[in-house]
């Protein structure tokens, strides 16, 4: 195997064990052991448990924040403020995005959500410094749609940063129990709230192409 190949291989194996056991339960002799190497093959790559720590926490620090970006494309950013834009449509698909990535990686968005136990201190403020830049994403989308509720005197910075709670504890719910809390019924229930306060006259109109939501709230009836 290729030491790059290798490198990656010993990062995926170090994952999944802080997902499964927590920090606490590393060791370069348990990741060896995992891996199928011996020890000196970690120690070739990471000079220490702590080296193996950090690269695993850039690496899921920085496909995070790539992969939550990319869910939100920056031109469509750019021009929420132009009239022709449903916001809602863009949120809930960027919601869908982000809910098939918990099926797709499973392993890192359990360390990014549920932080598991023995993760060092700066882990935490390395997430924190990503959701500020999610939030600096997200902020013109729920503008612009506070904006059409007729609700743009309301702090679209603290409003953003609500939403992000409300995202962070769907993720939760579905990472931990993923057929309680299954990304149609999280996803219903969002759509069912952005329609239920969505203003006289902007009603969106479903297509085939649209999911059925799971609230009972069909989202081309005003609810009222």
């Amino acid at each position: 195997m290729r030491g790059a190949d290798r490198r990656e291989q010993l990062l995926d194996v170090t994952l999944h064990l802080v997902a499964s056991d927590g920090a606490h339960a590393l060791s370069i002799d348990r990741v060896a052991r995992e891996a199928g190497v011996a020890r000196t093959v970690v120690y070739a790559h990471f000079d220490s448990l702590d080296a193996l720590a950090d690269a695993l926490i850039t690496r899921s620090e920085q496909r995070a924040v790539q992969r939550v970006a990319a869910l939100v494309p920056a031109a469509a950013i750019r021009s929420a403020s132009l009239s022709g834009i449903d916001v809602d449509r863009l949120l809930l698909d960027g919601l869908r995005g982000l809910f098939s990535e918990l099926a797709r990686d499973p392993d890192m968005w359990h360390v990014v959500f549920l932080a598991p136990e023995g993760l060092p201190p700066r882990f935490a403020a390395r997430l924190d410094a990503g959701r500020e830049l999610v939030a600096s994403l997200l902020e013109p989308v729920v503008a612009r749609g506070l904006e059409r509720r007729g609700l743009g005197a309301l702090d679209s910075d603290v409003i953003t940063r609500m939403l992000q709670a409300v995202i962070r504890e769907g993720a939760r719910l579905h990472l931990r129990d993923p057929a309680t809390y299954p990304v149609e019924r999280l996803l219903g229930q969002i759509e069912a709230f952005l329609t239920a306060v969505r203003p006289a006259g902007k009603v969106h109109r479903r297509t085939e192409d649209d999911p059925e939501p799971r609230s009972g709230i069909r989202a081309d009836r005003d609810p009222t």
